[in-house]
């Protein structure tokens, strides 16, 4: 039935049937990308405060590798 009205499409706007699949998959991808940008923030799933936690031990291992001035080797 799609195969169809692409034909019907690809006729009325005198495309060949590449250039009409290349628009039509353009066309999706602007559409999804548009309601995409309009979906709420508020519906994400981890807000700031789930990775408090791991936020604060990242700044503190990121704190003692910048004070380490050489490499230690370790001895076996």
């Amino acid at each position: 039935m799609w195969r169809k009205w692409l034909y019907q499409f690809q006729e009325l706007a005198g495309l060949t049937e590449k250039e009409c699949q290349a628009f039509l998959l353009v066309s999706l991808l602007l559409s999804i990308g548009a309601v995409a940008r309009y979906v709420p923030k508020s519906n994400l799933i981890y807000n700031d405060a789930y990775y408090a936690d791991l936020d604060a031990e990242f700044r503190l291992l990121a704190s003692r590798a910048d004070s380490i001035d050489s490499v230690e080797s370790v001895e076996s």
